[in-house]
């Protein structure tokens, strides 16, 4: 299979469509419905290609007042992406990490599993996904858009202590041990921008001091 990297890099070429050929349990189609370069879509098209599940994407856009006008009629009510339409009975749904794991049940015998098999391991994937929407993605967007230098130092360290705690706790190779998790999936299209935007926006580069995040 793809590694993570490589799927997130055919989804920013604007590339790709579920293959042909899965097994009978990858087969869907699921309608995604997505814009191009938007992280908490990309989250989902990599659990799609990671699954190997039969798809097909549908690019919204969201600043076209008519198709977000349909979009928010009938698909999601929030106006947002990513969301999915499953033909098997047309369940429809929406946010992220909802879809994601809607996705993994869905598709239990479908590719890789993308949960671990225990209470814990799901527990820890979750609380990875909490940490991120709470303090890791809030800090950095806090931080990229400040324009106040009386407060930059003060943003950058609420960035790097949302960071510290991935140095501190992650298990190592991938978030919650040797399996590849929704945890990571979550997090990728995340850190992709955030060292992307530091380095280009800020000068900025995660200490090396962070080696377990480096690494």
């Amino acid at each position: 299979r793809g590694t993570p990297r490589s799927a997130l890099a055919r989804y920013a070429a604007g590339r790709g469509e579920g293959a042909s050929g899965q097994p009978a349990g990858c087969q869907g189609p699921i309608e995604f419905y997505t814009m191009d370069m938007c992280p908490y879509a990309q989250r989902t098209w990599i659990a799609l290609e990671e699954k190997g599940i039969d798809y097909v994407r549908q690019v919204v856009d969201l600043r076209n007042e008519t198709a977000a006008a349909w979009y928010k009629q009938n698909v999601n009510p929030l106006g947002k992406v990513p969301s999915i339409k499953d033909a098997l009975d047309g369940t429809v749904v929406y946010e992220s990490e909802v879809v994601n794991e809607y996705l993994e049940q869905r598709f239990a015998d479908c590719g890789p599993r993308l949960m671990p098999g225990d209470a814990a391991g799901c527990a820890a994937a979750r609380l990875w996904n909490h940490h991120l929407g709470s303090k890791l993605a809030p800090a950095h967007f806090t931080y990229l858009m400040n324009k106040d230098p009386a407060t930059e130092g003060q943003k950058r360290e609420a960035l790097e202590e949302a960071l510290r705690y991935y140095d501190e706790h992650l298990v190592g190779p991938f978030l919650v041990g040797e399996q590849f998790t929704l945890a990571d999936v979550n997090a990728l299209p995340f850190f992709e921008r955030l060292v992307f935007s530091c380095r280009r926006f800020k000068g900025y580069e995660i200490p090396q001091s962070f080696q377990r995040v480096h690494d």
